[in-house]
């Protein structure tokens, strides 16, 4: 089961006031740092739909563009 803090609530807020390709690049990052789909969805209050959508996960895991 996964339990709630205030960061976690930090952490979504600040996910939602991004830019739809910075948040793009932020799960892209996540997912190349080996974090998986479900964790990142769960922890950002998305479905893991909406986050393979997102990420290219076909190229494996590796270094991500993120600057």
């Amino acid at each position: 089961m996964f339990f709630r803090t205030m960061t976690d609530d930090f952490i979504e807020a600040f996910f939602h006031s991004y830019t739809r390709l910075d948040q793009d690049r932020l799960l892209q990052y996540l997912y190349d740092k080996g974090h998986s789909v479900k964790a990142i969805a769960s922890r950002l209050g998305l479905t893991s739909s909406s986050v393979y959508k997102r990420v290219n996960a076909h190229r494996g895991r590796g270094e991500s563009n993120f600057s």
